[in-house]
């Protein structure tokens, strides 16, 4: 009786060639079941009864398996889900035709019952029934990932759910399509016509690692070809989602079960020998697929070989050349040439190198990427020299004349001349080899951070996090390089800089300035490496040491005056200055700064990059701040239109719905901006080590939609937590925005000193930061303050300090028009409680025509100061105002909010008969 490890471990055996039977033609099916009835008789059995159990049209011969086979990955007594007919209904959706099955699930071609989504879709449907979590996790698993890709020539995942049954499916895009290679093989494709769709799939893949997925189980049979010839690259169901932290204590469990279900001809050398899996795993399979792509053959054995056989030869056989493959006349034929040697000549030189180069048995020495892959066959199609070959003068001079065929058509003017330019092109090509090589060799590091990142060691199997892979990263780079410091300073700014998006500001600033030093030192003047460092550094250190960022910031402005790539330079230089323009009050050069940071942007990344909806969300936010909320509104339609159409990074879609929030806030929708930023925080809650500034930035944003609701103890909790998030710097300012609201809370409370006493604190906190007496920050806080004194009563204090701020925010006021307005309001308030009601009638007034200029007709401001003119009415017994109009205007604003509102009381208790002592006015001490 076999042990329970030999019988998981041939029990993964058997899954791994029901997939390999499945697929075979039944002549081929039997001879390789009678060879291993004789040489291993207990895989043969298991596999026998899990074929039977497969090829049964409704399962049912799965209740035939007896309970002694014990696979990881099934109950002890399989049995199938249900029995799958045509025209049956599953989770809404009828049947229509078996597509195909593998050894885990089976595929079929569906509609929806209701007819509300007229289009056919494939449902993918777990062959058997579930015991273990992991078997489990390995179908759900291509739906998380599925869902969180969106590329072309990806298949795209519509649905996920579960029938009344109990049976799990996906529902997929219907391609309507063949493999990759029959397509070509059906078009007679020739092989640049095989190489151009090659590379529709390196671009799937491509995206599919910068998401941090490997897919694991390439193959053609996974890669369709549409009647439009557009790629679609199908089944992730065992690609291992790299540094997802729900998956970090399961990845030992999910790696074996997973590698148990991969394809073996396609499969890399770490997959068979148990190690170490990442993107160069992909590139692998990518190259074998490549090599039968264009030569129709193997790179190793036939295809009728045995499993012991290719696996030996996939660990220790070296791939054959394709240009010394066996390729006999049909192959040649469908590939557009007429016979065997044309083929095998065409594919000799550049190609097979490049196909040599990806089927390298050890990971480190294939390609760093499927882009730099992408980039040697490109380099290919235009004859030009690969980066898997080193370039030599000769090669270049024949590349040059393949070029420039016609430019050599005299055979000795033309030998002159191309041995002449081939000098000169080899002289101007170093410094091109020079840039380009420091490129490849930072964009190839990066895609090794996988490799470079070690787990807690308190948590050994658990996957990396971000941050330990950029610490892995950062080691080997200045161990690695330490002999080429101009590459070991763009390495490092690189990783400096992935610190910051990780949220390690600190590490972030050290790694960055160290890779400035390196970079000034070894660097042009003009280099867009160098002064995108500049500008990093100047973001890293905007608040500790503003002078020096200006003039950082500054100087990569200079420098760097041409080109996309320093186009992405001054993006970030632009950035930071906007920031520094703000926090000296100079609203105008705030605004245009990020308007020419977009412009960059667009430049640089492209008009419909990530980056330029990263762009356009940064201009929003400082358009808001300016008071140009048209704009802002405006840029973020954009860049949510945008957001449509590319790929964010989870965290920048988290900044684009946190900057929808803000912009609900100014128009006054404080319920919806409330909604938004509890989401918000829901979705970040289990992602505390990336995000505390971003959490503590929405929990400041949620008391402030609080206070605009009139729920000040909920909004001083809020605070409280964006307090706690924010670090204990007293300087920092968004630790003294947070403190700002709170004191505005424990005003609304009822708490005036406690108020007064941080309202004090911050204004001082950000002078001391750097905000200049006209920042727009600074004279916001001062009307804080005012306010608080004018609920605690304190009127003279209050109006003395408000007409003071008021004259000097009239000669700062530009683009702040609705900031203003409030200082308006407040005068007006303090006058009608101090029996001066015609004199608050004129500054209610001056109010709303600042109002009715910058905000919408709906915003609550707008009602407020209807509310507040026809007070100071009444008080002055304006003839135009009566008690009814009072109430009626009060009840008007009191339904805007929550039934539990301070405002709502405020406003009932106000005007009940008798409530002022001073009869003078109807409204007496409210201030809303």
């Amino acid at each position: 009786m076999n042990s329970p490890g030999q019988a998981e471990s041939l029990d993964a055996l058997a899954m791994t060639w029901l997939d390999r039977l499945l697929d075979a033609p039944s002549s081929t099916r039997d001879v390789e079941l009678a060879k291993l009835a004789t040489e291993q008789p207990a895989l043969h059995e298991r596999l026998l009864r899990l074929l039977k159990a497969a090829e049964a049209t409704d399962n049912s011969l799965l209740l035939q398996l007896p309970a002694a086979f014990d696979l990881p990955s099934l109950q002890h007594q399989p049995e199938a889900t249900i029995g799958l007919n045509a025209g049956m209904c599953l989770g809404g959706y009828r049947l229509l035709r078996e597509l195909g099955r593998g050894g885990m699930s089976t595929v079929w071609l569906a509609e929806r019952i209701d007819g509300v989504v007229k289009r056919q879709v494939a449902l993918k449907i777990p062959l058997f029934t579930f015991n273990s979590a992991v078997a489990v996790e390995r179908f759900t698993r291509e739906r998380d990932i599925l869902a969180a890709l969106s590329h072309p020539h990806i298949g795209q995942i519509y649905d996920a759910s579960v029938s009344a049954t109990g049976q799990p499916f996906i529902v997929l895009e219907f391609i309507d399509g063949v493999s990759i290679t029959e397509a070509c093989d059906i078009r007679h494709l020739g092989i640049r016509e095989r190489l151009m769709l090659f590379l529709q799939v390196l671009d799937a893949v491509n995206y599919a690692h910068r998401h941090l997925i490997v897919h694991r189980d390439l193959k053609p049979s996974n890669i369709l070809v549409d009647a439009s010839g557009q790629v679609k690259l199908l089944d992730f169901g065992i690609a291992k989602l790299l540094g997802d932290p729900a998956l970090q204590m399961e990845s030992t469990a999910l790696t074996r079960d997973g590698d148990s279900v991969m394809t073996p001809r396609y499969a890399a050398p770490e997959q068979l020998n148990n190690g170490q899996i990442s993107t160069a795993t992909d590139v692998y399979a990518l190259g074998v697929i490549l090599f039968e792509l264009l030569t129709g053959a193997t790179p190793f054995l036939s295809e009728s070989a045995s499993l012991a056989n290719w696996v030996h030869a996939v660990l220790h056989v070296e791939p054959g050349r394709a240009g010394r493959a066996t390729i006999d006349l049909a192959a040649a034929q469908s590939r557009n040439l007429p016979d065997a040697g044309r083929l095998r000549a065409a594919l000799k030189g550049d190609l097979e190198t490049i196909i040599g180069k990806a089927l390298r048995k050890t990971s480190v020495e294939r390609y760093g990427s499927v882009e730099r892959f992408a980039d040697d066959i490109q380099a290919y199609l235009v004859s030009r020299p690969i980066s898997a070959r080193p370039p030599s003068l000769a090669h270049i001079s024949r590349l040059f004349m393949r070029r420039n065929r016609a430019a050599c058509i005299a055979a000795t003017i033309g030998l002159a001349i191309a041995a002449g330019f081939a000098t000169a092109a080899w002289q101007q090509h170093v410094e091109s080899v020079a840039q380009r090589v420091r490129g490849d060799t930072v964009r190839d590091f990066m895609y090794a951070l996988i490799s470079d990142a070690e787990p807690d060691e308190k948590h050994p199997d658990a996957a990396p996090t971000g941050r330990q892979m950029v610490d892995g990263a950062v080691k080997r780079a200045r161990v690695e390089f330490k002999d080429q410091a101009r590459l070991r300073g763009e390495l490092l700014s690189e990783l400096g800089h992935m610190y910051n998006r990780l949220g390690n500001s600190e590490e972030s600033a050290q790694v960055l300035t160290e890779a400035l030093g390196l970079l000034e030192a070894t660097a042009p003047a003009n280099d867009p490496a160098l002064n995108r460092t500049r500008s990093w550094v100047a973001f890293a250190i905007i608040h500790d040491d503003p002078a020096r960022a200006a003039a950082l910031a500054q100087a990569a402005l200079s420098a760097c005056d041409r080109g996309t790539e320093c186009a992405k330079a001054r993006y970030y230089a632009n950035t930071v200055l906007s920031t520094l323009d703000l926090r000296r009050g100079n609203a105008t050069a705030a605004l245009d700064q990020m308007r020419q940071g977009v412009d960059n942007s667009e430049i640089g990344s492209g008009p419909k990059s990530p980056e330029t909806v990263v762009a356009l969300m940064d201009f929003a936010v400082v358009a808001r701040n300016v008071g140009h909320l048209t704009e802002a509104v405006e840029a973020l339609n954009r860049a949510l239109a945008l957001s449509q159409q590319t790929t964010l990074r989870q965290a920048d879609r988290i900044v684009l719905e946190r900057n929808r929030g803000i912009l609900s806030l100014d128009l006054g929708n404080y319920a919806a901006a409330a909604s938004r930023f509890e989401s918000l925080l829901n979705q970040i809650h289990e992602q505390v080590d990336q995000t505390h500034g971003q959490q503590g930035f929405l929990w400041r944003l949620l008391a402030t939609a609080r206070l605009g609701l009139g729920e000040p103890v909920a909004a001083s909790d809020a605070a409280a937590a964006a307090i706690r998030l924010d670090g204990t710097s007293a300087h920092d300012s968004e630790h003294l925005f947070a403190r700002q609201t709170e004191a505005r809370a424990f005003a609304m409370m009822g708490k005036y000193d406690d108020a007064t006493i941080q309202m004090q604190d911050v204004i001082k906190g950000l002078q001391i930061a750097g905000y200049s007496a006209n920042a727009m920050e600074v004279l916001r806080a001062r009307r804080y303050l005012s306010e608080v004194r004018l609920r605690s009563g304190d009127y003279a204090t209050g109006l003395s300090e408000l007409l003071e701020l008021a004259a000097q925010q009239s000669q700062v006021a530009a683009g702040q028009e609705v900031e203003l307005a409030q200082v308006f309001e407040l005068i007006g308030c303090a006058l009608r409680e101090t029996g001066r009601a015609n004199d608050a009638l004129a500054w209610h007034l001056k109010a709303r025509a600042l109002f009715e200029k910058n905000l919408p007709a709906d915003h609550p401001f707008l009602d407020r100061n209807t509310l507040y003119t026809i007070a100071a009415q009444f008080s002055a017994k304006a003839a135009a105002a009566t008690g009814e109009n009072l109430k009626r205007q009060a009840q008007l604003y009191s339904d805007r909010f929550p039934a539990d509102s301070l405002w709502r009381r405020m406003l009932d208790e106000a005007i009940l008969p008798g409530h002022c002592p001073d009869q003078r006015s109807a409204m007496c001490a409210l201030i809303l």
